[in-house]
């Protein structure tokens, strides 16, 4: 396009009340910025005042679809050396240290274990290449636990995930977050969820004079059992549905095989430091040498041996340990629940109802 005859201010006033569904385009980049630095150059731009300056940045950016702070660049470039001019050198990248077989594996490994935090994950990613020696992984085992968020948002690993993004939280104005008051059955502690969090339940409550409390943000030893139990084992394992007293059984059966190796010898978890500020106030922190699961950690504690029955020693418990791997085993204890779950298939459907879990206050 040719625009040599358009050289006044109100020439470009006219041509700006043109349908903005008009588009431009150059045929190359170089070309886009020769015609800008012939723009600049024709209305003599440094020298118009503030709003006819306004008004040929507009011309510019409707016919570049350059965005303003890209436009002011280029102008004080102009102003700077007095040309506007294309870079020749490619602007400087990092190599990409994470490829894409080792997205593959942080998949493998996310979806064996139900995504977990980031730095529980790196620390099974590195047991698997020094605990293990798969060698595979001894790349993806120098990542740090922040990254592993950013590899998460790929496409590749969100095309493979089998990950449900989290519920986001609302906000309801039903009870009070404080700490449990344990006084004669006039409070009813519980935690977060829908179950206990309603408005039949408050109007029962209500009813019968009874404080309603629940479980503060970060203050997990207000519920610790029920939140434990909910969050490792029925919802993010067994589901949330009920499930019969005939199937206590096989599912004690997959607990004693497969689940319980699972959670004690696989399964990292993060045990904080407790540290102090110069006002004596103790704080929790989570350093990577934290998360360890429950077996390292029972090893690592002053003489460990003392915690064991007469009839166990480390060196059994160390040939359950190691004999597969994390991810290993967490596949092979997946595939059993799997298998568990299809003998639930025959279960009435009015007996498919959530399960509760209560916890009350109660004085002796």
């Amino acid at each position: 396009m040719t625009d040599s005859h358009i050289i006044s201010i109100a020439q470009i006033k006219e041509f700006l009340k043109v349908d903005s569904a008009i588009k431009f385009k150059a045929v190359s980049k170089k070309e886009k910025y020769k015609w800008i630095d012939d723009v600049l150059n024709r209305f003599k731009y440094f020298s118009l005042r503030k709003k006819d300056r306004g008004i040929v940045r507009g011309y510019i950016a409707k016919m570049t679809e350059l965005s303003q702070p890209q436009l002011t660049r280029i102008i004080a470039k102009k102003k700077k050396s007095g040309k506007v001019f294309l870079n020749s050198t490619a602007r400087h990248r990092f190599p990409r240290k994470y490829g894409a077989t080792d997205i593959a594996l942080l998949i493998e490994t996310d979806n064996a274990h139900k995504r977990l935090s980031g730095p529980a994950i790196k620390r099974i990613l590195k047991r698997e290449y020094e605990v293990f020696g798969k060698k595979e992984y001894q790349n993806i085992s120098q990542i740090s636990p922040a990254h592993i968020y950013n590899l998460r948002g790929t496409r590749q690993y969100t095309s493979h995930s089998q990950t449900i993004k989290k519920t986001n939280p609302t906000k309801v104005p039903i009870g009070e977050r404080r700490k449990p008051n344990p006084l004669k059955i006039i409070n009813f502690h519980s935690d977060n969820g829908s179950e206990f969090i309603n408005k039949v339940v408050a109007r029962l409550l209500n009813k019968l004079l009874i404080q309603q409390t629940k479980s503060r943000v970060r203050h997990c030893n207000d519920n610790a059992l029920i939140e434990c139990k909910n969050g490792a084992i029925v919802r993010k394992h067994m589901g949330y549905v009920h499930i019969p007293a005939n199937f206590a059984k096989v599912i004690n059966q997959f607990y004693k095989e497969y689940f319980n190796i699972y959670l004690n010898y696989h399964r990292p978890c993060g045990f904080p430091t407790v540290i102090k500020d110069k006002k004596g106030k103790e704080r929790k922190i989570y350093k990577p040498e934290d998360y360890q699961t429950p077996y390292e950690k029972l090893e690592s504690l002053e003489n460990a041996k003392q915690y064991l029955k007469d009839n166990v020693s480390f060196k059994i418990l160390d040939k359950i340990a190691y004999q597969k791997s994390d991810n290993d085993f967490a596949q092979e204890m997946q595939k059993a629940k799997e298998k568990l779950f299809k003998n639930f298939k025959h279960i009435p459907q009015e007996m498919t109802e959530f399960t509760t879990f209560i916890s009350c206050s109660y004085v002796d």
